[in-house]
């Protein structure tokens, strides 16, 4: 077994090279925002309404004159109202189909009028995507880890500009939903492949810093996404998601200047290919190769158990404890109690935390103002937020940090609440619930990131794929009910950021019930996470003096 950590430490931790293959390799965010998030512009929700009747077909449901009937067009039927007592009022469908806003072709929603009955289709097409993400979820994590990170990237890339590109010639509707569909597979399989790479560049103690840099580099992806489509607006939406989906061609950069992840060869143990990433590391850091080949591929080739281990006789602790490990897996979530505990409430604050992450851009449009200013703005307090959280980290504990975001999050929705409903409609109310709404997203995306950092952190070494599985599966959930939130504002403009408030602050609550996990040793069974609850309650309860305190700095340091 090759300890990995240390020939990246020998190899400088944070060299020229592994910060060069993080920074290429986080290119990949640039697409997988764009497909997540375009809903918001080539699906917009423009106003419409009934499109005027001709003289002829007025005629037939009695209209005589503008002295005799009034005629009103509203957003889903057209109605016809009788001015003095000879006729009859009417109402009918918009047998004219609908007039908007703005230019029909300006967004798919309008194009193929997927308004009032038809209400609910184009967010359909961001559930689909989601469901893509869920079949690429259970599938591209076992290629990626059986073929490699690099060549599973690349398919996924290419596949995945191919498909995003063909759905903005999209004929029908059917043909673009089901494109948005098998379009999340390959996003899915790129996102993988992707922050697995990012990661593994680093040794295990850098962690915490790298997760940071990964939410400050999501929200730096983006913020440049209103202003492109802000210079788009005069065009069709096949024209803006042409020029979206053309982000995807960084897989065709990354080709020639991305590596397959170092821990990855090293791991399974390809030697030749081992001998060229490091030698090229090398090189870009400045440091010796062939003293790091002597003293990492060699010497640090641990034999699992050496002669005079089989001699010795395990102790009966080392046995209990192994068998603990193996005797735990995906049954231990339902038979332990405290697993079962934990995983209820990772899987509750993950769905609060995503479906408000996502119910915030997506109803970014029905914020008053400019909808690409709103959309601007959510992704720099996002980017803020991500830059504040990963400061943090260092200072803060992970239940503390993730509270806070939290509470800032769940506090601002409700007062946009409130100023919706009783702020009347003068314009200052406007903007104060605009601001509110930022300060919600702010808390929101820090707490979402940290999240992530924080659920391995929890789980021990057999249950760890599962607690990430438990949160991949919440962000596939909010990504396929926040679209639906967009309507649910059209007719009580209030419940969502109600729904986002109370989940925020009941968040909040559920952590006192989960473990603290910063500068502790990951557990490797359940009983190392009972050990870390009873250690925290006995810490509230006979809070450490100040000179302890000093001697566990020195301890850690």
């Amino acid at each position: 077994m090759i300890d990995v950590d240390s020939l990246f430490i020998s190899l400088k931790e944070k060299g020229p090279y592994q910060i060069s293959q993080y920074v290429v390799c986080g290119l990949s965010f640039l697409p997988i925002v764009l497909s997540s998030l375009k809903l918001v512009f080539i699906g917009y929700i423009p106003g419409s309404k009934c499109a005027p009747l001709n003289m002829s077909q007025l005629q037939e449901y009695g209209y005589r004159s503008n002295e005799t009937h009034e005629v009103v067009y509203k957003a889903c039927e057209i109605i016809i109202n009788s001015l003095d007592d000879n006729s009859k009022n009417e109402s009918l469908a918009c047998i004219n189909g609908y007039s908007y806003d703005h230019d029909k072709d300006i967004s798919f929603l309008s194009e193929w009028d997927l308004v009032c009955d038809k209400a609910g289709l184009a967010e359909l097409t961001q559930t689909l995507y989601a469901v893509g993400g869920v079949v690429g979820s259970l599938s591209m994590p076992n290629l990626s880890d059986t073929r490699g990170r690099k060549p599973i990237l690349m398919l996924c890339g290419i596949l995945s500009l191919i498909v995003s590109v063909g759905s903005s010639f999209s004929p029908s509707y059917i043909v673009f939903a089901v494109l948005r569909g098998i379009e999340g597979i390959f996003i899915q399989g790129v996102s993988v492949a992707c922050v697995t790479i990012m990661l593994e560049h680093f040794p295990v103690s850098s962690k915490t810093l790298m997760c940071g840099l990964t939410g400050v580099i999501w929200g730096l992806c983006v913020v440049p996404f209103g202003p492109v489509a802000y210079l788009l607006r005069s065009y069709n939406w096949r024209i803006n998601n042409i020029v979206f989906s053309s982000s995807h061609a960084v897989v065709l950069f990354q080709f020639w200047f991305l590596e397959e992840s170092l821990r990855w060869v090293v791991t399974n143990g390809f030697v030749e290919r081992s001998k060229k990433i490091i030698k090229r590391a090398a090189k870009y850091n400045g440091v010796d190769f062939d003293r790091i080949w002597e003293n990492n591929m060699k010497s640090s080739l641990i034999p699992l158990m050496t002669s005079e281990d089989r001699k010795k006789t395990p102790s009966k602790e080392d046995l209990n404890h192994q068998t603990k490990v193996k005797e735990e897996g995906l049954h231990t979530i339902f038979k332990d109690s405290l697993a079962r505990r934990i995983s209820v409430i990772v899987l509750l604050i993950g769905l609060s935390n995503t479906l408000t992450y996502y119910g915030i851009y997506l109803t970014s449009s029905e914020l008053a103002g400019d909808h690409y200013l709103n959309f601007f703005l959510v992704s720099i307090t996002e980017l803020a937020a991500n830059i504040v959280m990963a400061m943090l980290l260092f200072k803060l504990q992970r239940r503390s940090t993730m509270a806070l975001f939290q509470c800032t999050s769940g506090i601002s929705l409700l007062c946009a609440v409130l100023v919706t409903n009783f702020g009347g409609e003068k314009k200052v109310y406007s903007i104060i619930n605009t601001v509110f709404s930022m300060m919600g997203m702010f808390g929101i995306s820090a707490s979402n990131c940290i999240m992530w950092l924080y659920t391995p952190e929890v789980y021990p070494t057999n249950l760890r794929n599962i607690g990430l599985g438990i949160l991949a599966l919440c962000d596939s959930v909010g990504n396929m009910v926040s679209p639906y939130f967009r309507i649910l504002m059209l007719y009580a403009p209030w419940l969502p950021g109600t729904i986002f408030a109370v989940g925020s602050l009941t968040s909040v609550c559920l952590l006192n019930f989960m473990p603290e996990t910063q500068r502790l040793q990951m557990p490797s069974t359940m009983d190392d996470v009972r050990k870390q609850l009873k250690a925290q309650k006995r810490k509230n309860k006979n809070p450490p003096s100040e000179e302890d305190s000093q001697n566990e700095n020195l301890t850690q340091a």
